[in-house]
C-alpha cells in the first residue's frame, strides 16, 4: 500500500504539465483503470484541456483541468508498481535491523495512535 509520501511523489510527476494543453490521451481500453468510464470518454474529456493544478487526499490524487474538467485517481497499488528510489526510507523501513539510507543509523519503530511508524533517530530525531 502506498504511503502519503509516495502518493505525493506520483502527484508531482504531473507538475511539468502544469499550464500545458493535453494534446493526446492514451488509454488502454482493457486496462480497467476507469472501470465505469469508457476510454473514449476519458479521451474526449481531457484532450484540448490545460492542466491547472493537483492535490492529494490519502491515496487519492485529484487533477484539475480547464473547462471544469477533473480527473481523480486512487492508488490501489500492488507489488508490481515501480518502487521509489532506494535512497527513500520507504524501501528500508519495516525489516528488523534495517538502516537509514542517508546516514546508516538503525531505524526506530513505534506505534502512534494504532499505526506503526518508522524513522531515523539521527536524521529525524526529537
Amino acid at each position: 500500500m502506498p504511503e502519503l509520501a509516495e502518493v505525493e511523489y506520483y502527484r508531482k510527476q504531473w507538475d511539468p504539465g502544469l499550464g500545458q494543453e493535453v494534446r493526446r490521451v492514451l488509454v488502454h481500453s482493457s486496462a480497467r483503470v476507469y472501470r465505469e468510464t469508457p476510454a473514449a470518454a476519458i479521451r474526449r474529456a481531457l484532450e484540448g484541456r490545460r492542466l491547472l493544478g493537483s492535490e492529494t487526499h490519502g491515496k487519492r490524487m485529484l487533477f484539475e483541468f480547464s473547462a471544469a474538467a477533473w480527473l481523480g485517481l486512487h492508488l490501489g497499488i500492488g507489488d508490481d508498481w515501480n518502487r521509489p528510489p532506494d535512497s527513500w526510507l520507504f524501501n528500508h523501513r519495516w525489516k528488523d535491523g534495517h538502516h537509514c539510507p542517508r546516514c546508516g543509523s538503525e531505524l526506530s519503530r513505534d506505534d502512534l495512535r494504532g499505526r506503526t511508524t518508522c524513522w531515523c533517530p539521527r536524521c529525524q530525531g526529537p
